[in-house]
């Protein structure tokens, strides 16, 4: 078995207090038997402060600084794939997982099903409307079009979104990605999203949030032999919560391995109001603990 790694980004700012409240998460929640958990902070001018340092190093995670030779300037989310493309180089023998920072794990880590040996494991998009709907629907329709000339990619596959269940052209959630790094998939995700910014091909308007997600899935589109479906409850959306389907939908905190709450936590009000939906368990205490603070 690969050795394990599990990294997320930390920056100067709102990214400090997510960091700190995952870290902590990991410690509490995630197994004595946790992968290597790394704090990375990929912009010199935006590194944390020392007691954040202090702090992710007391919860059991690396901090390492590191200066990324190129970056996307004004989206700075796509330093979470050059980050990656970076772990690829310097840890090739690993198996990498990488969680988005306003996430917490809430179970064993290192037990979790998401370490598979030979496939990138991912789950599919929560809403359909960035996505390619297999219908025709869609705003984005006529933009992912181009995007498949440009790349050359021909899908013949498709995936199905957890909240909205609509049938899509392969599309994906970049919240929790494990690959193992041997496959370079980090480094073939910056090259799509370089040549995507470069060409002026991100996504437009408001969607603009989105393009690591449309890079990503452009990349897996053409691979379909390298997707695993990570299961829900592995990047459960909080705020989703509710438009769930049934099946889909947990009655308690505890079976869930790793929690994305977005922006529920800071939203005064917002998880008071759905913490009733959840059956009391050391996850919910955890949060209630937390919220708003």
């Amino acid at each position: 078995m690969s050795p394990r790694l599990l990294y997320f980004c930390v920056e100067r700012g709102y990214l400090e207090r997510q960091a700190l409240l995952l870290a902590e998460s990991v410690k509490i929640f995630g197994g004595n038997a946790s992968p290597t958990i790394l704090a990375v902070s990929p912009r010199p001018d935006h590194r944390p402060t020392k007691d954040t340092i202090s702090a992710l190093r007391v919860y059991g995670c690396e901090y390492i600084e590191i200066e990324l030779s190129k970056q996307i300037g004004q989206y700075p989310v796509a330093n979470k794939a050059f980050v990656g493309a970076w772990l690829e180089e310097q840890f090739a023998n690993h198996h990498i997982v990488f969680i988005d920072t306003d996430t917490v794990v809430l179970q064993d880590i290192g037990e979790q099903d998401i370490w598979h040996a030979r496939q990138v494991t991912i789950k599919p998009a929560d809403l359909a409307f960035t996505a390619n709907s297999i219908d025709g629907a869609g705003e984005l329709r006529l933009y992912w079009d181009r995007l498949y000339g440009r790349f050359n990619i021909h899908p013949t596959w498709s995936t199905r979104t957890s909240a909205d269940c609509v049938l899509t052209r392969p599309y994906f959630n970049t919240g929790v990605i494990s690959t193992p790094a041997h496959l370079g998939v980090f480094r073939q995700w910056v090259n799509i999203l370089e040549s995507m910014f470069s060409e002026g091909l991100e996504a437009p308007g408001r969607q603009r949030h989105v393009t690591d997600q449309i890079a990503f899935s452009l990349y897996l589109s053409a691979r379909p032999e390298l997707y695993r479906e990570l299961a829900i409850r592995h990047n459960y959306p909080l705020p989703l919560h509710h438009r769930l389907p049934e099946h889909q939908r947990v009655t308690s905190l505890s079976s869930v391995g790793i929690l994305h709450y977005h922006k529920v936590m800071a939203t005064p009000g917002r998880w008071a109001s759905m913490v009733g939906g959840f059956a009391p368990s050391p996850a919910t205490n955890f949060l209630n603990f937390h919220a708003e603070r």
